[in-house]
């Protein structure tokens, strides 16, 4: 995966001014003014030539999607876009490109016709051990109404930077034909929900985050815990992970989850100086199963481990 001298491309289109020579600039980086820093804007940030990565002199490492918006103004979506149409390489990286395939035709976004959370939702969601105001409080979830594609389901908003820009649907029917999971259509995405994480703006400033499956696993956990949606995971998602002080991988306990979690590990590390741990031994097959005072409990010791 190289992105070379595409980035600088890339600054030129969103006319972003930036350097190679300055004196906070080191061998393989660019630098631009910190679109995230008060005060003299003299080059702070820098993005790795080769892996998109970004970290600032003065605030610290920085989503690559989100400082390229900030810095010049274009919507998230269309830097996804442009990151896309560049192709530098993170799609054959991963070797995942159906994440990332062009839709046919776009279409606006909107979430499916909903109304408040229904009583047999919530008493589901109870029965699971989940607080439901809480769920209500901090993820808008609700439910979809009784007719439709998504009918009869609990509706989970996406959001990325406070903006919800796609979303998940979870039934809760006990028929093992029914699809537990459907998600917004790709072609009416805003950002595909494959390339960012769920629950990554209630990440704390110390920029530590628990990274879970699900966003079932992140509803136990609490605030701090992000999820992949599913066990496999871009590559986007990995540069998400690298801009973090420390990371905690929580997968669910079996054998496949595992190597995907040693991978993870490997490749969150191989680009940045993030600490990674790997959380195996919790005593329960996945975050989803355990009593949710245990998991907050854990949660909150992970983020604020000193």
């Amino acid at each position: 995966m190289v992105l070379g001298n595409k980035i600088f491309k890339i600054l030129d289109y969103l006319n972003i001014k930036y350097t190679t020579q300055h004196h906070h600039c080191t061998k393989g980086w660019v630098n631009i003014h910190c679109p995230f820093c008060p005060g003299k804007q003299n080059f702070h940030l820098g993005i790795h030539i080769q892996t998109g990565r970004c970290h600032c002199w003065r605030c610290g490492g920085k989503d690559l999607i989100k400082t390229l918006s900030k810095a010049s103004g274009a919507p998230l979506g269309e830097i996804f876009r442009l990151l896309k149409e560049t192709s530098f390489g993170l799609f054959d990286f991963i070797g995942e490109r159906e994440f990332y395939s062009e839709p046919e035709e776009k279409v606006p976004f909107e979430l499916p016709d909903h109304i408040p959370l229904t009583n047999i939702h919530a008493k589901y969601l109870k029965s699971r051990g989940f607080d439901v105001e809480e769920l209500i409080e901090l993820w808008d979830i609700s439910s979809t109404l009784h007719i439709g594609k998504y009918k009869h389901r609990i509706l989970i908003p996406i959001k990325y930077d406070k903006k919800v820009v796609s979303f998940q649907t979870r039934s809760i029917s006990k028929n093992k034909k029914v699809i537990r999971y459907k998600s917004c259509p790709r072609n009416m995405e805003i950002i595909p929900h494959k390339v960012i994480l769920y629950g990554y703006d209630y990440i704390p400033f110390n920029k530590t985050c628990i990274v879970v499956e699900g966003v079932t696993d992140v509803w136990k956990l609490g605030p701090g815990a992000v999820a992949t949606f599913g066990i496999k995971f871009t590559f986007y998602q990995v540069l998400l992970l690298a801009s973090m002080k420390r990371v905690y991988l929580m997968f669910d306990n079996d054998g496949t989850a595992n190597r995907q979690v040693d991978r993870l590990a490997s490749l969150i590390t191989s680009i940045s100086d993030c600490e990674v741990f790997q959380i195996t031994d919790y005593g329960y097959d996945d975050p989803g199963s355990m009593p949710l005072d245990e998991a907050h409990a854990l949660c909150q010791e992970l983020i604020f481990k000193e």
